[in-house]
């Protein structure tokens, strides 16, 4: 028996280190092939950067006062170590650090250790499913699941604070399902959901509903007042820190600015919230989403019949977190209209997913033969490389201009969209010639009237034509304008009348 466990947990190991390795792999890819900085609000990054500048030029104060952004304070401190790493590629490249131009350039450096945390998401899975009593096949078909999942690995090529909240939050939810909870770790529990809160505001949610979990944990009445203490302290300490220090250095500044950002989550359309999550997810996911639904639907199925009271509680948590993070998104923007859905705010569903899923199926594979085990591992993989080919072929709009300016020279740009506003000509550029769509498509007020016509020298889809992208902030109106036009990215030479 204990020779059979160790020889399970030795093949177990193997398994999750190959699809990490595996993951972590196809991620280096997606991040080397840019698009960092593609997304407004990744400059945001660039607060993590001057602080270590500040720090390191010993103002104290002033590197304090840059890490006190209203608009998810704890990415600027996050945002250290990646930044950190940066700031040492460019000392071993001998790059000046004062010079802007040289970090720009480089962003690739902190996206490669960014995009680990988005492998540490599928570790993660595998780690609670093993933290609820998951057997090592069901543990791995969950993981496994995670890491063909689209919605997972797109943006990992960002520098965005989204699976860094997130993988806090799962953390801080092992913290809570801990077999034998001590104050100390439901301090650290409410310490990891304050600091995911604090990295992704819209991470309310899911840092809410872990704090829930570990208050209401089995035990006596007392037992639970005094972890819910312990959860509120280690929840409130990030905050409690941040609005110190804003007191000592802003004079309430942070506070009035944070209350005013969080009335400005309101892009996009109050009234889709309900259906959003399911279309981002179909337009991600594609057969994927259509599994996961149909293996939900058999996990609530399994909990009607389901006699253990183990295997009951662990089916339960992950199909309760799927409706109650599902509810909780609808219920806030379509209901109360207090928060519009957007994809990033959805994927914190697939984890949960991933588990619901791997608790209905794995009973039925283990029946199975392996033959069959093996068909559908082998579809998920290939699914997955369907999938994410389309985010890793894409070319986004600075090094779609690069490529432009070396083949053809200098190049006058227009939109096929009204709104984005258009830069000057540049000196050289001929005329006739036009580089279309080659920019941040926003804001969306309609097509543009005059679109220049004619042979098309070069061509490549636009990020937003990438339908994923397409639901962060854009209403029902503005995703039908980007799939309707023609917004790729090309060089079109309009054609000579002759006379």
């Amino acid at each position: 028996m204990t020779t059979a466990g160790t020889g399970w947990r030795s093949r177990e190991r193997r398994a999750l280190l190959l699809l990490l390795l595996a993951s972590a792999a196809v991620r280096i890819a997606l991040v080397l092939g840019g698009g960092q900085s593609f997304f407004p609000d990744e400059g945001r990054f660039g607060r993590s950067i001057l602080m270590l500048l500040r720090l390191r030029e010993g103002d104290i104060a002033a590197a304090a006062e840059m890490g006190l952004d209203p608009e998810h304070t704890g990415w600027v401190h996050v945002g250290a170590a990646p930044a950190l790493a940066q700031g040492l590629y460019l000392v071993w490249r001998g790059a000046p650090l004062e010079s802007r131009a040289s970090w720009t350039r480089t962003l690739w450096v902190p996206a490669l250790f960014l995009s680990l945390v988005s492998v540490a998401l599928i570790g993660l899975v595998h780690a609670l499913a093993r933290r609820m009593g998951a057997p090592p096949d069901e543990a791995l078909l969950a993981a496994l699941l995670a890491a063909c999942s689209t919605s997972l690995f797109y943006p990992a090529r960002h520098l965005q604070p989204y699976d860094a909240a997130l993988a806090l939050a799962l953390a801080a939810l092992w913290l809570a399902l801990s077999p034998a909870p001590r104050l100390a770790t439901s301090l650290g529990c409410g310490l990891l959901a304050g600091a995911s809160f604090l990295t992704y505001n819209g991470s309310w949610m899911l840092a809410g509903g872990v704090v829930a979990v570990a208050a209401g944990r089995a035990g006596s009445w007392w037992a639970r007042a005094r972890r819910a203490v312990a959860l509120g302290i280690g929840a409130a300490s990030p905050v409690g820190l941040v609005v110190a220090l804003d007191r000592l250095l802003l004079e309430g500044a942070y506070i009035r600015e944070a209350r005013s950002f969080a009335r400005t989550v309101t892009q996009g359309a109050f009234t889709e919230g309900w259906r959003l999550p399911w279309e981002y997810l179909w337009e991600a996911e594609k057969a994927l989403l259509a599994g996961l639904l149909a293996a939900l639907a058999l996990a609530v199925h399994r909990l009607a019949r389901c006699g253990d009271p183990g295997e009951r509680a662990r089916g339960g948590l992950w199909v309760g977190a799927v409706l109650g993070i599902y509810a909780a998104l609808a219920v806030s923007s379509t209901l109360l209209q207090t928060f519009t859905v957007y994809g990033r705010l959805v994927r914190p569903l697939i984890p949960f997913l991933c588990l619901a899923a791997a608790w209905a199926l794995a009973p039925r594979l283990r029946r199975g033969s392996p033959a069959a085990r093996a068909a559908l591992g082998a579809m998920l993989l290939a699914h997955a490389g369907a999938q994410f080919a389309a985010p890793l072929r894409l070319v986004f709009p600075d090094e779609a201009q690069r490529q432009v300016a070396a083949r053809f020279g200098p190049m006058a740009e227009r939109a096929s969209v009204l709104g984005p506003p258009a830069p000057p000509r540049p000196p050289g550029a001929p005329p006739g010639t036009w580089l279309l769509n080659a920019t941040y498509l926003y804001p969306l007020l309609g097509p543009a009237e005059e679109v220049p016509t004619g042979d098309v020298l070069w061509r490549t889809a636009h990020p937003f034509q990438y339908r994923p992208y397409q639901f962060e902030g854009f209403t029902p109106a503005e995703r039908s304008l980007l799939r309707e036009i023609d917004v790729s990215v090309r060089v079109v030479r309009e054609a000579v009348e002759e006379r």
